[in-house]
């Protein structure tokens, strides 16, 4: 059971997701050998794992994609819809970075510093 990490292809492995996102619970099967692996092999091992979040203040990504990308109209409906619904504003400024694809995305990401 060799990984190609095991085979000196990689002398580091950049993870840019969140610890949120790292969870234990959360990884698939590949991943679990992965990190099971990186574990084992931590004293002989040439492979360095390095963990640099893409977006640091996750908070700030979603509070400036609702205020930036949503339109008034949008963010208004959304503010009105969260009295019945948790996460309306959120689901309301995904939306918007869906439709606008990358771009969206990527200047949400920018702005907030992530």
């Amino acid at each position: 059971e060799s990984l190609i990490v095991d085979q000196g292809f990689f002398s580091a492995i950049l993870d840019l997701r969140n610890q949120d996102e790292i969870k234990t619970e959360r990884r698939s099967e590949g991943s679990t050998l992965f990190y099971d692996w990186l574990e084992t092999n931590a004293d002989v091992r040439s492979t360095q794992l390095v963990n640099i979040p893409v977006l640091q203040d996750v908070n700030r990504f979603w509070d400036i994609t609702i205020e930036q990308q949503l339109t008034p109209l949008e963010r208004a409906q959304a503010t009105a819809q969260s009295i019945w619904q948790a996460g309306a504003l959120d689901r309301a400024a995904a939306r918007s970075l869906e439709a606008q694809q990358h771009i969206g995305l990527y200047k949400s990401m920018l702005q907030s510093g992530g």
